[in-house]
C-alpha cells in the first residue's frame, strides 16, 4: 500500500482490516488477473494481488481456492472467524472448489459492507459485482459449498 497512507490510517486508529477494505477500494477497475490463471478463474490470483500490493510483498502467490484457503488457515495475518460472527468491510470469504455440488467453482472476495470486490470474470476487472445475498444464495445453497470467513489482524 501507499507507506503515506499507511501511517495516516495507522495515526488515525484505523485497524488493518480497514486498511485493507480501503486499498482493496483503489483497485476497483484494475485488471489484476489473467497472468498465472485465465481471466474467468483469475479470483485467487486477483485476490492475492490485492493483499500483497497492500502489504507491500509477496504474502500469497497462488491461483487455487483449496491452495488460498490453506494459506489463510496457516496464517498468522489472518484469523478464521467464528460462526455466526458477523462479517465487517475488509474481511475476506472463500468458497472453495471441490467443497460442495460436483462441478461448481468457487470464489473469494473481500466484503465491503453490502457486496463483495473480487475478480469479475465476464470483465477480468476488480470490482464489487456480487451483494452477500447472492453470494449466500449462489455458493452457500445453490452449490452447496462452506462459506469460510477471515479477518486481517496484522
Amino acid at each position: 500500500m501507499y507507506p503515506s497512507l499507511i501511517k495516516l490510517l495507522e495515526a488515525l486508529g484505523v485497524n488493518k482490516r480497514e486498511q485493507l477494505y480501503a486499498y482493496a477500494v483503489t483497485q476497483l477497475g484494475n485488471s489484476l488477473s489473467g497472468v498465472k490463471a485465465p481471466i474467468e478463474l483469475g479470483c485467487v490470483e486477483a485476490f492475492c494481488n490485492v493483499v500483497n500490493g497492500f502489504a507491500g510483498a509477496t504474502v500469497f502467490d497462488m491461483v487455487h481456492t483449496a491452495e488460498i484457503r490453506k494459506a489463510l488457515d496457516r496464517s498468522i495475518r489472518f484469523q478464521k472467524l467464528s460462526d455466526g460472527e458477523p462479517m465487517k468491510r475488509g474481511d475476506i470469504i472463500v468458497s472453495v472448489t471441490g467443497e460442495g455440488k460436483a462441478g461448481t467453482r468457487g470464489h473469494i472476495g473481500i466484503y465491503d459492507g453490502k457486496s463483495f470486490m473480487s475478480n469479475n470474470s465476464k470483465t477480468g476487472k476488480w470490482d464489487n459485482h456480487i451483494p452477500l445475498g447472492l453470494w449466500i444464495g449462489r455458493y452457500l445453497i445453490e452449490y452447496r459449498m462452506p462459506l469460510h470467513r477471515y479477518r486481517i489482524v496484522f
